[in-house]
């Protein structure tokens, strides 16, 4: 069964203690997660919710509650199955995921196309921000006159040759002081070794 409006509306009151003050919730669904509770695991009543940072797997327990969080930046891929009634969800980060099932066959495909279109939005470097050297009123658009238009092709910098005259002065040292040693008398130059 698809959720209502006031259904949304009641998990999202339920989840507010996990949630950060001014975030944004753009979708939520109910389902089934994995949680560990005193070294086994167990499969409790979740609710998933996809807000404007991240995504926030709450669970309630017995005076209590069980969150996990996914930043968008830090997850690797979702993957969605749909069943006859039900789908699941997994989500891949490094280091460990969430495995999301019962979740109401309607909610499943949504819930999945919200979760990579934020990773998308946040893996992307943003025009509209502004850049750490400059203003926070000004635009790149207001300051291309003071800076050259970027190219759409990488610029490289050549790497820098060493220059040679720093390394004669070694060799000069090195043939110096080979020169003004002794030999040494336990090498000796056997003329059978192959060379």
């Amino acid at each position: 069964m698809k959720l209502p409006e006031y259904k949304k509306r009641q998990l999202i009151a339920y989840a507010s203690p996990v949630l950060v003050e001014g975030e944004q919730v753009a979708d939520v669904t109910i389902g089934s997660a994995a949680v560990k509770r005193n070294g086994r695991t167990t499969r409790r009543k979740a609710t998933i919710l996809v807000t404007d940072r991240r995504v926030v797997v709450y669970t309630r327990r017995f005076g209590g509650y069980d969150m996990q969080e996914f930043a968008y930046s830090r997850i690797a891929g979702v993957d969605h199955t749909m069943g006859v009634w039900n789908g699941q969800l997994t989500l891949r980060v490094s280091g460990g995921g969430a495995d999301l099932s019962m979740i109401d066959r309607r909610d499943v495909a949504r819930i999945a196309q919200a979760i990579r279109d934020r990773m998308a939005s946040a893996n992307q470097p943003s025009a509209s921000k502004p850049a750490a050297d400059q203003p926070a009123g000004q635009d790149a658009a207001s300051t291309s006159s003071e800076s050259p238009e970027p190219s759409s092709e990488p610029q490289h910098e050549a790497p820098q040759a060493e220059e040679p005259q720093a390394e004669e002065p070694r060799a000069e040292a090195q043939a110096a002081t080979a020169a003004s040693e002794p030999p040494d008398p336990t090498i000796v130059d056997d003329p059978a070794a192959p060379r």
